[in-house]
């Protein structure tokens, strides 16, 4: 009967394992399970859902009070929209920038390398796509850029065309160390970095 059991379990490790050792993956449509190995896909999907989220609320505060009303969002409420996402997701959801405008999203040293990576990228004409990688202490990450659209040139564009005197003094008093200016249409805005 022992050997039996043995046998059964025996075969039963082979059979969830694959070729080279590592457990299967298995997809979760919502949330990213510990001992599974994500996937580019999930990586795309949760980004994804993380910008259209954010995009969804500026979109909305544009609308109803312009940059001011954007600005005031963003500088309350879009940490705390990001860290709302990464508990439903069971990941860590952060944007970054090697020009910031918050300095709590600073980069990491893995994150800026990332981010210098797609800048060389861009400046030699390539297109920058997304990443998904394990670093030295085991952890997967995916990093997904983030390229200035024209409606983001009203916040981050250039300070003497785009950016309204009114609205550039209001981003200032929001963020007085802001660097996140003077950006240009397709440019690297920064990236989404998804911990695993």
């Amino acid at each position: 009967m022992k050997k039996s059991l043995v046998l059964l379990l025996l075969v039963g490790f082979v059979v969830a394992c694959q070729p080279d050792g590592s457990k299967q993956a298995e997809e979760t449509p919502d949330a990213f399970e510990a001992e599974t190995f994500p996937t580019m896909e999930q990586g795309k999907a949760i980004a994804g859902t993380a910008f259209a989220a954010l995009s969804k609320q500026l979109g909305a505060h544009m609308q109803s009070g312009g940059v001011p009303e954007a600005i005031n969002y963003c500088s309350v409420a879009a940490l705390p929209l990001t860290d709302s996402l990464s508990a439903a997701h069971g990941v860590t959801i952060k944007r970054t920038a090697l020009r910031l405008r918050n300095p709590k999203n600073a980069p990491t040293s893995e994150e800026r390398a990332m981010l210098e990576k797609y800048e060389h990228m861009i400046s030699t004409g390539n297109t920058p796509n997304p990443v998904l990688t394990q670093n030295a202490q085991g952890e997967w990450r995916y990093f997904q850029p983030i390229l200035l659209m024209p409606l983001c040139s009203k916040c981050h564009g250039d300070v003497d065309s785009e950016i309204a005197p009114a609205d550039l003094a209001l981003i200032r008093e929001a963020y007085p160390a802001d660097e996140a200016v003077n950006f240009e249409t397709g440019s690297l805005r920064g990236m989404w970095s998804l911990t695993f």
